[in-house]
């Protein structure tokens, strides 16, 4: 049988991190709560047991998984999963958890992401709204079964007619994650996927050649963008201006991976994300898998090249190539 002692140490060390180790804990718990602060006391010193309702509170609001105590040893995984459906499979679900989890990501306080992707890291495409937005018009070709997004060619703007706040909340997701730090793993081919997804678009119909153009355009601005970016080795937002997050880059060869972000807190992981079906993430918290993750980045870094700040040759090199391969698409389309 579980001891209750046990699980009461292990919530409040969960809550005590999450909360920065506040010595006002209690006041904080009492607060959330709405109970008074002398019994907010007695709960955390373990006086009076929190309630399971109470455990439910806390931990939806300062986000604290309990994976470890129900499977401490095990090699099992509870992961968290929005499970697609109408709602869920929408534009406004997809901004509203990367929105969420920046959100949290960022009130964390010595917080760093590594970020190993297929192709660039999703997060950079938000620099590009109609970027972001044809992708989901590309992943919808394949979930919308009643074909609410797909029933028209592609163009940006009516897909921003159909979902009026899409561009500001891509702009307020990509004000966060330029907020933080970040030590990223690309492909040696950078938008290989999405390339390959305008010129199967431009052939099947899905958009004219006119969106093509715009969207060759597009990523050719954020192809100068991400540049940028790796030259300084800090992230500044479109108008050049430093935002306060660091990015450290380096291209991997090897490895084909799905999109993985490991979080880390004072140098100590505390969850990951992994693509599992686009756009959706699963996320895991349980500390050996974490571990794993970690083991498994170093091998990553281990056999790829940092481009950022350093390697200005190979730098200039990876984004001219990537430079010549989207305009090598542009020629081949006027051929069609």
């Amino acid at each position: 049988m579980a001891n209750p002692t046990r699980f009461h140490e292990f919530f409040l060390k969960k809550l005590q991190e999450k909360t920065e180790n506040n010595s006002s804990i209690a006041k904080i718990v009492a607060q959330v709560l709405g109970i008074s602060v002398s019994t907010a006391y007695k709960k955390v010193r373990g006086d009076v047991a929190f309630s399971i309702e109470e455990c439910k509170v806390l931990a939806t609001q300062f986000d604290i998984s309990i994976d470890e105590w129900i499977f401490p040893e095990s090699s099992r995984l509870l992961a968290y999963y929005s499970r697609r459906n109408d709602e869920r499979a929408s534009p406004t679900f997809f901004l509203s958890f990367f929105h969420t989890e920046l959100t949290k990501i960022r009130q964390l306080p010595d917080t760093k992401l590594y970020y190993s992707a297929f192709d660039l890291p999703m997060l950079w495409y938000f620099a590009k709204p109609e970027l972001i937005a044809f992708k989901f018009f590309i992943w919808n070709k394949t979930n919308d079964q009643e074909g609410k997004l797909t029933t028209t060619q592609f163009t940006p703007e009516l897909f921003y007619k159909q979902f009026p706040d899409f561009k500001q909340k891509c702009e307020e997701i990509f004000d966060l994650y330029l907020q933080i730090d970040t030590e990223e793993y690309w492909p040696g081919l950078l938008f290989a996927q999405l390339i390959n997804q305008f010129r199967f678009s431009l052939e099947s119909g899905y958009i004219s050649r006119s969106t093509f153009e715009s969207l060759l355009d597009s990523l050719l601005n954020l192809n100068d963008l991400l540049f940028n970016q790796a030259q300084k080795g800090f992230k500044v937002n479109t108008k050049e201006k430093p935002t306060g997050g660091n990015l450290s880059l380096y291209i991997n060869d090897l490895f084909v991976t799905n999109d993985t972000i490991l979080v880390l807190r004072n140098d100590k992981p505390v969850s990951v994300y992994r693509s599992l079906d686009n756009p959706n993430f699963i996320r895991v918290e349980q500390k050996w898998f974490l571990e794993n993750v970690v083991n498994w980045l170093d091998s990553i870094r281990r056999v790829s090249s940092k481009i950022s700040v350093d390697g200005e040759r190979s730098r200039r090199m990876y984004f001219e190539a990537t430079r010549l391969r989207i305009e090598e698409v542009r020629e081949r389309a006027h051929r069609l």
